[in-house]
């Protein structure tokens, strides 16, 4: 059963500016640091919370380009 056969319904959340969240995280060894990139912002964040309570969720944003300073 989808979740638009049980009845919650379909969001569409837009999110005009989403953000790139950057993480870099430490490891044991010298120079072993990790980085994760991930998706953010409050569209963003908001689009996952309303599919966690199970409603069928669009995100509308601006993706693609050059990052800045290249």
């Amino acid at each position: 059963m989808t979740p638009n056969e049980k009845g919650n319904g379909r969001v569409c959340v837009l999110a005009p500016s989403p953000l790139l969240t950057v993480a870099l995280e430490a490891s044991d060894g010298p120079g072993d640091a990790e980085l994760h990139l991930h998706p953010g912002g409050q569209g963003f964040w908001i689009a996952q919370l309303v599919g966690e309570v199970g409603a069928d969720v669009v995100l509308c944003a601006t993706f693609g380009g050059k990052p800045a300073g290249s």
